[in-house]
């Protein structure tokens, strides 16, 4: 395969897990604020997810005052910020048309519909009046590429690189959202906490589409320990961090070159620490460090698969 077109089908992926994942996080964070009904932890709250999409300082100079309404039209609409909903579609649909003949159809006519209806819906009142109704949209809207990918695609190297750019964007952004959930737990007063742990990790659980995992698994009320140890270490669900690295590394096994050894090495690795850590192991190095490096071990594998396999464009 080409460097160039397997930059396109790997950054396709990315871009379009990208905006599934920013939806889920504005979704928790609109969930939870709803919830508490206290407006210095919405600012915070609206304030940490900017943090983590890494836009806070960009957001301050667009935008000023951090509000709800502000932010998710920013997050959402923004053709400055380069991780807003609309630009990763935006860059997901142009990745794919330049590389048509790779795909089948159903994957190109699900991305390029996804395109032109987010357009229109966002020129109607939805974000103001009722964006759990967009957020919910695009989700639809994404598992339905997946669906497509999933269903029409020959399992060759434009499905491995499919999906290892699927799996390396969610990893990351997963662990994210994990981590901005813990701080504000932590940041909250004892009162606060109690219902922190009944409404944000019962939001969390659901953007990741996990509360009835978690029942299935644990059998009991939400625990944030509980929580974590199913988001991080559980190999059979889809959004856990063991079970991305474990597919990251069956779908690089399957594209190997002559350059890959120490990337494929290194997602080897990765992999081993989440199947043979244990939670109580995580909670003792301390959760944020520990995703903290999780996602720069990310990182690395990410600039690895870059190096290795991809298009290297002459500046």
């Amino acid at each position: 395969m080409l460097s160039r077109t397997a930059d396109h089908i790997y950054w396709m992926s990315r871009y379009l897990e990208r905006a599934e994942n920013t939806v889920r996080l504005l979704e928790v964070c609109y969930q939870t604020t709803l919830m508490t009904n206290d407006e210095d932890h919405s600012d915070y709250s609206w304030r940490s997810v900017l943090a983590t999409l890494e836009a806070l300082q960009q957001y301050e100079t667009e935008c000023g005052e951090i509000s709800a309404d502000r932010v998710i039209d920013f997050v959402v609409n923004s053709k400055n910020y380069a991780s807003s909903i609309v630009s990763c579609i935006r860059l997901a649909r142009e990745n794919v048309r330049a590389i048509r003949g790779t795909v089948t159809s159903e994957v190109w006519e699900t991305i390029n519909f996804t395109w032109l209806e987010m357009n229109r819906l966002l020129k109607t009142p939805v974000l103001a009046s009722n964006p759990t109704r967009f957020f919910e949209w695009i989700k639809t809207r994404s598992l339905q590429t997946l669906g497509a990918q999933e269903g029409t695609m020959l399992r060759n190297e434009t499905y491995n690189f499919m999906r290892m750019g699927t799996y390396l964007e969610r990893a990351d952004n997963t662990a994210r959202m994990l981590e901005i959930r813990f701080y504000l737990e932590n940041a909250a007063d004892d009162k606060r906490k109690l219902v922190t742990q009944l409404y944000h990790w019962t939001a969390v659980l659901r953007s990741l589409s996990g509360l009835e995992i978690y029942r299935q698994v644990f059998r009991e009320t939400v625990d944030p320990k509980r929580v974590i140890e199913l988001i991080v270490l559980h190999p059979d669900m889809p959004h856990s961090l063991a079970h991305s690295s474990r597919e990251l590394l069956a779908h690089l096994q399957k594209v190997r070159n002559a350059k890959s050894d120490e990337t494929l090495r290194l997602a080897g690795r990765l992999d081993a620490d989440l199947r043979y850590t244990t939670i109580d192991e995580i909670f003792k190095a301390g959760l944020h460090d520990w995703l903290t490096r999780y996602m720069e071990k990310l990182d690395v594998i990410g600039q690895g698969i870059n190096d290795d396999f991809l298009w290297q464009q002459v500046q």
